[in-house]
């Protein structure tokens, strides 16, 4: 023998291997196949989970995480409760408008907008007529500029100018000369006088 060499005692031999050492190696690939089958499980539970959110979110977008909001608002005059006359959507749509804008961080997407003016829909014409939208669950609920055309058809007088026309007709001064102008600017607006 040479004096380099070290004696093997069978251990490069998988048939000369002692039964210890064979029955230690098994115990210690169990162990390690055993944690690595405990780390998939969970990784694939938190996979699971994200999926099942996702999924959530798909199906009903106003689930979706919300970022912080901003710590300092915007004041303003709440909007008036419309309340079905046709004469009221044009104010009542330009104060929605106006807030809209003003709250563009906290009313982020058309759901919460649509949502927003349908909180300011008087019970009666105006709230059955969202409710029905609501009830089918149409797409006008999250298409906010579908939405207010949709309002603008149902409700606004289907003849503005020659409403606009008979008012400006009958329009008197009975007070403050501001006052009769400004009424007679409002009417205007709605009078096509290019001719």
């Amino acid at each position: 023998m040479h004096p380099n060499d070290v004696p093997n005692h069978g251990l490069d031999d998988p048939e000369g291997q002692t039964p210890y050492l064979n029955a230690h190696a098994m115990m210690n690939a169990v162990i390690a196949l055993g944690q690595h089958q405990g780390q998939f499980a969970e990784y694939q539970a938190q996979a699971n989970g994200l999926l099942d959110t996702l999924t959530q979110w798909l199906v009903d977008p106003q689930l979706q995480p919300r970022p912080p909001l901003p710590t300092g608002q915007v004041r303003f005059h709440e909007p008036r409760v419309f309340n079905g006359k046709a004469e009221e959507v044009v104010p009542f749509l330009r104060e929605i408008k106006n807030v809209v804008h003003l709250q563009h961080r906290v009313l982020l997407d058309a759901y919460d907008k649509v949502i927003y003016m349908s909180t300011y829909l008087k019970d009666g014409s105006p709230s059955s007529w969202y409710n029905a939208l609501d009830v089918r669950r149409s797409p006008l609920l999250f298409n906010f500029k579908g939405f207010v055309e949709d309002f603008k058809h149902h409700f606004k007088d289907s003849d503005l100018v020659s409403s606009s026309l008979r008012k400006l007709k009958n329009l008197h001064q009975t007070g403050a000369a501001s006052s009769y102008a400004s009424r007679f600017k409002e009417l205007l607006v709605y009078l096509d006088l290019s001719e």
